[in-house]
């Protein structure tokens, strides 16, 4: 969890700096190894990788509910629902596909199965336009522009 929140604040400030491009593909890039290393170490050491993959993990989660407002100005609040919950619910629906899998076949090929997983995730991000669409604010009802 200390991993999740350091990234959230980190993944928000690389994504400023960087673009929030870069900060998608940099987490779908250092995930693979970092999941590798938590599999190959010990408990200590493994502590440290699930952390820092955590980490690698949450800090998209804010870049990804920015772009979704900025592709539905207008509904930021279904945008942000939108990308959270998809996100949410489709890792609410692997986890027992996962334990299917680590029963039938045990947990190497779990870790392995996760570690390919952002390499998918990482082609959908390279599939996304270069810019994003401009953030327009939307209109508020009852007030007029100035």
């Amino acid at each position: 969890m200390l991993g999740g929140a350091a990234g959230t604040l980190i993944g928000g400030q690389l994504a400023d700096r960087f673009g929030r491009r870069a900060v998608l593909v940099g987490s779908m890039l250092v995930l693979p190894p970092l999941l590798a290393a938590l599999q190959l170490s010990g408990p200590v050491l493994g502590v440290a990788f699930a952390t820092l993959a955590g980490e690698a993990t949450i800090a998209t989660f804010a870049v990804t509910i920015v772009m979704g407002q900025e592709y539905l100005p207008g509904r930021l609040g279904v945008a942000a629902g939108v990308t959270i919950g998809l996100s949410i619910g489709l890792g609410g629906v692997g986890a027992p596909l996962l334990g299917l899998l680590a029963d039938a076949h045990g947990l190497r090929l779990v870790f392995g199965t996760i570690a390919v997983l952002p390499l998918l995730a990482l082609a959908l991000t390279l599939m996304l336009p270069a810019s994003s669409p401009r953030s327009v604010a939307p209109k508020r009802h009852g007030m007029k522009d100035s």
